[in-house]
Parts: C-alpha cells; sequence; structure tokens
C-alpha cells in the first residue's frame, strides 16, 4: 500500500495514516487468511467506484494485482474480497486535502444566505473531492455556486441553485469537479 501510494501521489504514506488503515482492514485480512478466499462474494463495482474515486480506485486496484500475484490467488477473487474494504479504509484514513488537488469554489448565495450554509456544509462533508471554500470572488477559482449570474467570473464553471440541490444537481457538480481532480493529478505526471 505505501509503495503504491508513493509512486501514484508521489508523497510518501505516513506511518500513522498506515496504522490506521491497517487497524481497519485487519478483520478482512484474518477473514482471507482463515477463510480464503472462496465461496460467495458479490462483485464490486469497480466502474461507479473509479467514476467516485479515481485516484483512491487506481492505488487500490494495482495494491490487489500485486498481492494477487503474491498470493498466487486469482485477481478476481481476491478482488471481489478485498476492493470495498480496501477503499473504504483509504477514504476513511487518507485525508481528502492530502490526497488531491485543491478545487476552489466560491459560495455566493446573494439572495438566500441559509441555502449558501448549507450548500457549504454539504460541499465540505464530499470525500469526493478537496474543495477549498471562497466567499468572495477570486479570479483562480474553478467553480462558483450562486443564485444568480455573477458577471466577473467567466473563468469559472456556474452552477446557478435557487433551491437546495437535489442528488442530481449535486452529482454533477460532482462530476465536473471530480473530472478537474482527475485532469490535475493525471497532468503532474
Amino acid at each position: 500500500m505505501q509503495r503504491e501510494f508513493k509512486t501514484v501521489m508521489h508523497q510518501a504514506l505516513d506511518s500513522e495514516t498506515l496504522s490506521q488503515m491497517m487497524a481497519l482492514l485487519s478483520p478482512t485480512h484474518v477473514r482471507l487468511l482463515y477463510f480464503s478466499h472462496l465461496g460467495f462474494r458479490p462483485m464490486p463495482d469497480v466502474v461507479r467506484a473509479k467514476r467516485r474515486f479515481p485516484i483512491q480506485t487506481q492505488i487500490i486496484l494495482t495494491v490487489v494485482a500485486k498481492l494477487a500475484v503474491a498470493l498466487g490467488i486469482p485477481e478476481q477473487a481476491l478482488l471481489n474480497v478485498l476492493f470495498e474494504e480496501y477503499l473504504t479504509a483509504m477514504i476513511q484514513t487518507v485525508a481528502t486535502k492530502k490526497l488531491l488537488p485543491k478545487i476552489k469554489v466560491i459560495v455566493d448565495m446573494n439572495n438566500l444566505p441559509s441555502l449558501e450554509a448549507l450548500i457549504v456544509s454539504r460541499l465540505e462533508q464530499t470525500p469526493l473531492v478537496n474543495i477549498v471554500v471562497s466567499h468572495e470572488a477570486v479570479p483562480q477559482a474553478d467553480f462558483y455556486i450562486s443564485d444568480i449570474e455573477i458577471a466577473g467570473l467567466k473563468n469559472a464553471t456556474p452552477f446557478i441553485w435557487s433551491h437546495y440541490p437535489d442528488e442530481n444537481e449535486f452529482n454533477k457538480f460532482l462530476e465536473k469537479a471530480t473530472d478537474l481532480t482527475v485532469h490535475r493529478m493525471t497532468a503532474t505526471d
């Protein structure tokens, strides 16, 4: 895990985070050791995971592939046993702020300040992207969310919401933010 994290992220996975991750994965490793990889295991939805957590999924897929070779277990069988647990452990332990590039979002609800607070809270709780929220118009912003169009922000992608965004609306924002994250991650390689 440490090696693949460093290969993809160009930084080391600190020992405290690795210890937390391994503590979360201990039951999974014991289950694999004593009960093998056989038996019914649902196939993980890797396509969905790649869409939602592309960087984390890439690391986990590589780790599982290398473990399959080292353990002599078919890769798909090992993927079925380990993928969801490894992905969840990574999401829980590795801070998004450390893992992913910053996505700058201006949130400025001129007529709906209470809605602004709800949207900011939701943005700050997503583990999918490293969102940095600003309430002031900054020219280098990636996105802006407002209840009106803001003329001076031509370079930022607008999301005009005059109501609390439903899952579909919020997911459209997350897809664009995730695409930008992946673009920035792969542009540095």
